[in-house]
């Protein structure tokens, strides 16, 4: 099997020794991880070219215009973050290739890590945390006050690379308990 990645040569993965494959799977890894954060980054920083005018609105999740959602005329990020200008997704999503849903998910976990986690948000930049495990906290806690997100923040910070959705579920129950009832 011959694996090409843009911009790489391309290597005969079949006739590698087992440290010479890890190597390669770990190098692999801090790529992902670089590519995941990268877009975070940009994400956040699309956030910040597009800022919230009188003239435009704010970014909701009512802008996917699905029925289940019709309601929910909050804006994407959480307590504490900057407010978007409406309909500012659809280009990031299509310069992607993802859909408007996933390119508001995009904004709003960059939006609800950079500024309701900032634990979190440093250990993504020096690629302690794996952004993914960030972004699942971002949407964990987007709904607590700010509060409560930076206390779960807080708690999980040390941890949040290795722990599972069930303590990252927990942290979040705790904090709403303690601040958001």
């Amino acid at each position: 099997m011959i694996e090409t990645d843009r911009g790489c040569f391309p290597h005969e993965v079949d006739n590698l020794d087992a440290d010479t494959l890890l190597a390669h799977a770990q190098d692999a890894s801090i790529q992902q991880r670089l590519a995941e954060r990268r877009l975070l980054n940009y994400a956040a920083r699309w956030c910040v070219l597009h800022p919230t005018k009188a003239e435009t609105g704010h970014a909701t999740w009512s802008d996917l215009g699905e029925a289940d959602v019709l309601d929910r005329d909050e804006p994407i990020g959480g307590d504490g973050t900057p407010l978007v200008a409406a309909f500012t997704a659809e280009p990031l999503a299509a310069a992607l290739g993802i859909s408007t849903r996933a390119g508001i998910q995009l904004m709003a976990d960059a939006l609800n890590r950079e500024h309701r986690l900032p634990k979190t948000h440093k250990g993504v930049q020096s690629l302690d945390i794996a952004p993914w495990r960030g972004r699942r906290l971002a949407r964990a806690t987007a709904s607590l006050s700010l509060e409560a997100a930076r206390y779960v923040d807080e708690q999980l910070v040390s941890r949040l690379d290795s722990c599972g959705p069930v303590t990252i579920d927990r942290a979040v129950a705790e904090a709403k308990a303690k601040f958001d009832t």
